[in-house]
């Protein structure tokens, strides 16, 4: 049942001294401590996003400043808006996140508020430079982070268009766990730090999500090569990104010479991409019955081996049925480009692409610093290409994420998976 709240999120540290966007490019220190930050809104009624790029946009409002166009991403540590003032800059303002009335509301009021930040602290963009996409990308007024979306637990209905802000998802893990069609991955916490050599002299919050993940890759002959990654999730860039070297481990035969494209990411644009894709890529509870962390592809392993924990194991995105016996499962992978393409694929038993660009190393270097050496070295962020097969929700509360195949019926569950290769 919705319920207006007034919330009381205590900031352990001050604002982030640092522009730590989505890939952590840029820093600077910010202005003041936050004691104490509010938000008011109702928890638990949906509130409809555009989702045509495949992200949640939606209006928003800073101060008087009408933003037209902002992502709602768990991948960002801040929050970013264009607004007047210097590229950068630290600012102070009531911000309320807006969604658009029906055409058929006659009260004359284009949008309604769902939730509102009083003095939220945020940083300045310069105008017209936030982008998000490959190519020219879609231009965009601002990225709402993980700064003020942590406080919440988020569902996430892309295919509807739908996100609803929650106090907290009901049910432990372990009972999750064993509902059908839902599975659950606990996720370790990272980022942040201290920053006393810095004039803000306080502690920066830790909000990057850290998942484990196996990609699988096919060569012409089907012959396969499977490689671990850590991964962090974001709802502000639609593929799968990783760096060179960490995609040489999954493709040695790959070379970055041909490398030319440009992809937009909040933190900014990064030239020298390369679009390209993999058979299939997981999503692994990569801690068995007895806590034992085996590595996210053997866990997989283990699991169609019958030796795992079934119902919390994996979440598959297909993109050729011969990967991870993807051919006893349904169509788990993005939209293919072409709606003919996708007909027939599925008509054929096989699934769209699974895009993954790859990017050069030093997009992630400062992030993995962030997330420190006491944590695997970062190297892939997953996009909303693949949560999109899920309604899922990110619960900073339990630390989890919860992928949900009820309700998409490009999704299949499986008690356990057929044996890989």
């Amino acid at each position: 049942m919705p319920h207006p709240v007034r919330g009381d999120a205590r900031v352990r540290t001050p604002l982030l001294s640092r522009v730590l966007s989505l890939l952590g490019l840029a820093t600077l220190c910010l202005p003041r401590c936050a004691e104490q930050q509010t938000f008011l809104g109702v928890l638990g009624r949906s509130m409809g996003v555009d989702t045509e790029t495949g992200l949640p946009i939606t209006p928003a409002r800073a101060d008087e400043h009408e933003l037209g166009r902002v992502a709602l991403d768990v991948g960002s540590a801040v929050t970013l808006l264009e607004l007047a003032g210097e590229a950068g800059d630290p600012r102070t303002v009531d911000l309320r996140i807006l969604e658009e009335r029906s055409a058929a509301s006659t009260d004359g009021d284009a949008t309604i508020v769902r939730m509102l930040f009083p003095a939220a602290d945020v940083r300045v963009a310069a105008q017209g430079s936030l982008r998000l996409g490959a190519g020219d990308g879609v231009p965009i007024d601002g990225v709402i982070g993980a700064d003020l979306l942590s406080r919440f637990a988020i569902s996430f209905d892309l295919a509807r268009g739908r996100v609803t802000f929650l106090d907290e998802v009901p049910g432990t893990s372990s009972t999750l766990a064993q509902t059908d069609l839902l599975a659950v991955f606990a996720y370790r916490i990272r980022g942040g730090g201290n920053t006393s050599g810095s004039s803000c002299g306080e502690n920066i919050p830790a909000t990057r999500i850290l998942l484990d993940a196996c990609f699988e890759d096919l060569d012409a002959d089907g012959a396969s090569r499977k490689a671990d990654f850590t991964a962090t999730p974001s709802t502000a860039v639609a593929p799968i990104v990783v760096s060179r070297s960490s995609f040489a481990r999954l493709r040695p035969s790959f070379t970055p010479a041909a490398c030319n494209e440009t992809l937009h990411l909040p933190s900014g644009s990064v030239g020298g991409a390369c679009r390209t894709t993999v058979s299939a890529a997981a999503l692994v509870s990569d801690t068995d019955a007895s806590g034992v962390e085996r590595g996210p592809c053997r866990s997989l392993a283990r699991t169609s081996a019958g030796a795992g924990a079934p119902r919390e194991a994996a979440a598959i995105a297909c993109g050729d049925a011969r990967a991870f016996g993807c051919e006893a499962l349904a169509d788990l992978a993005a939209e293919s480009e072409s709606e003919s393409e996708s007909e027939s694929e599925a008509e054929a038993g096989t699934s769209p692409e699974v895009v993954v660009y790859v990017v050069p190393d030093e997009v992630f270097a400062t992030l993995r610093i962030e997330v420190g050496a006491g944590a695997a070295a970062l190297d892939a962020i997953v996009g909303t290409q693949f949560f999109a097969l899920f309604r899922f929700w990110v619960d900073y509360p339990s630390s989890r994420v919860i992928l949900d195949c009820r309700s998409e019926p490009r999704c299949a569950h499986r008690e356990r998976l057929p044996p890989l290769q």
